[in-house]
């Protein structure tokens, strides 16, 4: 490779690095690594090294966290992945009998998300058909107790449910502990990101124009920017 291929190979780290960076001056980052991200390509991913952002590395409020990853923010329990998860259990099962569109897509991954909390295994397809670490005495893809925010990113579009614990219907287990499942949308192909209130479990998604994204209609498509309410048993909310 040449030192010109290497600088264009290095362009967009540099870019991403210093936006990474004002967004850590003000507010914690965590970052997680994606299929296509410069790390490990077994699950879980390791985090990406800091060397690889060295302007956002600087500041302690900057976290690279692997995939999958868990963390406690106002004693709200988050848990999530980068969508390899889903997306392998959706390749392993029957597909829907209407044809898919950015919406239904993740809907439907938000019905093999609570199909994981179910079967209290975040990663039940693995290592048959999705690559992780072999791990010999312990395996830490089992869920002991559901967190308060379990999401999965690089979805088509946005969703979200609210499931219960002991609940008709709902997961197995403690009654009364309740989960937000969340399909976080890929920023690249929507420009979308989102805010979750950690009071009521709601999940907002909030959208950015002018951005180089491709832009994916959705159906039954509301407002931009309006807070988006996910009732206790409701189906999913998508936008």
């Amino acid at each position: 490779m040449t030192s010109k291929q290497q600088e264009e190979f290095a362009l967009p780290f540099k870019h991403v690095d210093l936006v990474l960076a004002q967004l850590a001056s003000a507010v914690p980052v965590d970052v997680m690594p994606g299929a296509d991200d410069p790390s490990n390509h077994t699950l879980p991913q390791q985090p990406i090294h800091p060397c690889i952002l060295p302007h956002a590395s600087r500041y302690t409020s900057f976290k690279t966290v692997p995939n999958p990853h868990e963390a406690w923010l106002q004693r709200r329990l988050f848990l999530g992945n980068a969508g390899q998860i889903p997306a392998d259990l959706a390749r392993s099962t029957a597909p829907p009998s209407l044809p898919s569109s950015p919406a239904s897509s993740a809907a439907r991954t938000l019905d093999l998300m609570e199909k994981t909390l179910h079967w209290r295994h975040l990663a039940p397809t693995a290592p048959d058909t999705l690559a992780c670490y072999p791990f010999c005495d312990d395996d830490p893809f089992v869920l002991p107790s559901l967190p308060h925010v379990y999401f999965a990113g690089n979805q088509s579009a946005f969703a979200a449910r609210l499931v219960e614990e002991g609940q008709e219907g709902g997961v197995e287990g403690k009654e009364g502990k309740k989960c937000l499942l969340v399909a976080v949308p890929s920023f690249a192909a929507t420009g979308t990101v989102v805010l979750v209130n950690l009071n009521d479990l709601t999940a907002t998604p909030l959208h950015f124009k002018g951005l180089p994204a491709q832009r994916q209609e959705r159906e039954g498509k509301e407002g931009e920017g309006e807070e988006m309410e996910v009732e206790e048993g409701e189906g999913e909310e998508e936008n």
